[in-house]
C-alpha cells in the first residue's frame, strides 16, 4: 500500500470514528484539567503551611511532597482504585484517576509555590508586618502578587505533565484519547498510523502549553521583587 493510500485510510478512519475520538479527547481534558485544578487547590495552602507553618506542619508537608513525588503516579492510581477498594470502598475509576492525578500534581505544585514564596525578599514581608497587616492580608496583598508571576511558567510545565500522565488512566479502563486510539488501531489494523496520530495529537497539545509557558515567562520576566 502506498503512503498516499495509508494516509487516506487513517483520515477516513479518524473521520468515521470522530465522535469516539472527541469523547476520548474530552476525557483526557477532564482528567488533565481536573487533576491540575485539584493539585492547585492542594498546593496553595500546603505551600503556605510549608513556609510559614509550625515545624510539625512543615514536616508533614515535606513528607507528602517526598512520598508523592518519589512514587510513580501509576502506583498511586492503582492503590486508590484497587488497594483502597480492597480495604474500604471502591472509588469510580474516573474519580480514582482524577484524585491520583490531583495528589501527584499537588506535590509538584507545592514545591513550585513554596520556592516562589521563598524567593520573595524578607524585607517585603517585614515591611507588610511593620505597617500592621495581619497574616491573611499579607498573603493576599504581598505574598500572592509577588510569588504567582514567578510560579506561573512552571505551572504550565505541570499542566503538560498532566496531559502526558492522563494516558495512565487507561489502566483503569477509562476511555481517554489513548484508549480510544488503541481500540481504533485494533479494529482497523492501522496500528502504526493510529499511534503516529496519537503521538502528533499529544505533541500538539503540549507544544501549545509550552508556548503559553514561554509567553508567561516573558510576560513576567521583569517583575521586581
Amino acid at each position: 500500500m502506498t503512503m498516499a493510500g495509508e494516509g487516506a485510510d487513517i483520515v477516513h478512519t479518524l473521520w468515521a470514528g470522530r465522535h469516539a475520538v472527541l469523547a476520548g479527547l474530552e476525557v483526557t481534558g477532564l482528567m488533565a484539567g481536573g487533576g491540575l485544578a485539584l493539585g492547585l487547590g492542594i498546593a496553595a495552602p500546603l505551600a503556605v503551611a510549608g513556609v510559614f507553618g509550625p515545624r510539625l506542619l512543615r514536616l508533614a508537608v515535606g513528607l507528602y511532597v517526598f512520598v508523592l513525588r518519589g512514587t510513580p503516579l501509576l502506583v498511586t492510581l492503582l492503590f486508590l482504585f484497587f488497594g483502597l477498594g480492597a480495604v474500604w470502598q471502591a472509588l469510580p475509576a474516573m474519580l480514582a484517576a482524577a484524585l491520583a492525578m490531583g495528589l501527584y500534581a499537588g506535590a509538584h505544585l507545592t514545591e513550585i509555590f513554596r520556592g516562589a514564596i521563598q524567593s520573595i525578599p524578607a524585607a517585603q514581608i517585614d515591611a507588610a508586618k511593620a505597617v500592621g497587616l495581619p497574616f491573611c492580608a499579607r498573603l493576599t496583598a504581598v505574598v500572592a502578587p509577588l510569588s504567582l508571576p514567578r510560579a506561573l511558567p512552571s505551572v504550565t510545565n505541570v499542566a503538560a505533565d498532566m496531559v502526558k500522565a492522563s494516558t495512565l488512566v487507561s489502566a483503569l479502563g477509562v476511555g481517554d484519547l489513548l484508549m480510544t486510539g488503541q481500540d481504533m488501531a485494533m479494529r482497523t489494523l492501522l496500528i502504526p498510523q493510529v499511534y503516529i496520530t496519537l503521538w502528533a495529537a499529544y505533541l500538539a497539545i503540549n507544544l501549545s502549553l509550552g508556548a503559553v509557558g514561554r509567553w508567561l515567562e516573558g510576560r513576567f520576566r521583569h517583575v521586581v521583587y
